[in-house]
């Protein structure tokens, strides 16, 4: 749990190579916020952890057909942060925006 205002990233958190989560972001470590209350101890059998934090804490899951993505942390508390993390955000919600445009087509 961060002690400092939820739009700054406070701990880093690292992607997996070849995961849709690091095509989507163009990173493959980031800083997010942490307000974790509940941890994931099984990752089911369709989906696979797509990134972690330094003390193994899974921070994002995704299913193998890449229609599915979960990030543990809060993009939206920090999609309006001047911080360069922002603009990184930002790539996430963007993805799901054009995703639910081709979905609807």
């Amino acid at each position: 749990m961060q002690a400092t205002r939820p739009n700054v990233g406070t701990h880093v958190v690292k992607i997996k190579s070849g995961t849709t989560l690091e095509k989507i972001m163009g990173e493959s470590i980031l800083m997010t916020n942490s307000f974790h209350h509940q941890l994931i101890k099984e990752v089911a059998p369709d989906l696979t952890e797509s990134a972690s934090a330094s003390d193994g804490v899974t921070e994002a899951l995704e299913s193998t057909d890449g229609k599915l993505i979960a990030v543990q942390w809060h993009p939206e508390e920090m999609h309006a942060n001047p911080d360069p993390e922002a603009a990184i955000m930002n790539r996430l919600f963007k993805y799901l925006i054009d995703k639910a445009e081709e979905e609807k087509q």
